[in-house]
């Protein structure tokens, strides 16, 4: 699959990605009520969001390797912030150079374990714009990654999403 957001192209390797889910498919597990409520709406989401995701490899959303509930909007929608990864890579995506800090873990005069900042480091990625799927649905990519599994096939992107979507769970939003 071949995906273009600005002047990026994505190359997407649906198959590689759909055999790694297939061969591994656990889910987010977290019992917090906002991934609970992620996971039970995924079920609703929109064709566009659902054939986007199929064709990139991904068949069942509830792979997400992390849901991140952020906030409850003034429209009464949660925002999340969550992730996947997927097997590809870019073209012409733009570079970003980040400024990431360097900590040490010491022991304070009271033995609290507390990390001091120690100096930074920057690290550049590629990533693209966040694009609409629907009028509540972004997706970007980027090869900054985060809680890769070991066995994650290579070459590997992150795909990002922003999402607003209502609580549809029994539960109270604490969010």
């Amino acid at each position: 699959m071949e995906y273009s957001i600005d002047n990026c192209t994505v190359i997407i390797d649906s198959t590689a990605t759909r055999d790694y889910y297939t061969e591994h498919p656990e889910h987010n597990s977290c019992t917090c009520s906002g991934c609970k409520n992620f996971r039970e709406y995924v079920k609703l989401f929109p064709a566009e969001v659902k054939d986007f995701f199929y064709a990139a490899g991904i068949s069942d959303m509830r792979v997400i390797s992390e849901i991140i509930p952020l906030a409850t909007l003034d429209n009464g929608l949660l925002l999340y912030g969550d992730f996947f990864h997927i097997v590809g890579r870019m073209e012409n995506a733009s570079k970003i150079i980040l400024e990431i800090p360097c900590c040490e873990r010491r022991t304070d005069s009271s033995g609290n374990n507390v990390f001091v900042k120690t100096g930074t480091k920057t690290q550049t990625v590629s990533e693209t714009a966040f694009k609409e799927l629907t009028d509540s649905f972004e997706i970007m990519f980027t090869d900054k990654t985060a809680l890769v599994p070991e066995n994650f096939p290579k070459p590997l992107l992150q795909l990002e999403i922003k999402a607003h979507i209502p609580w549809i769970i029994d539960e109270e939003n604490t969010y």
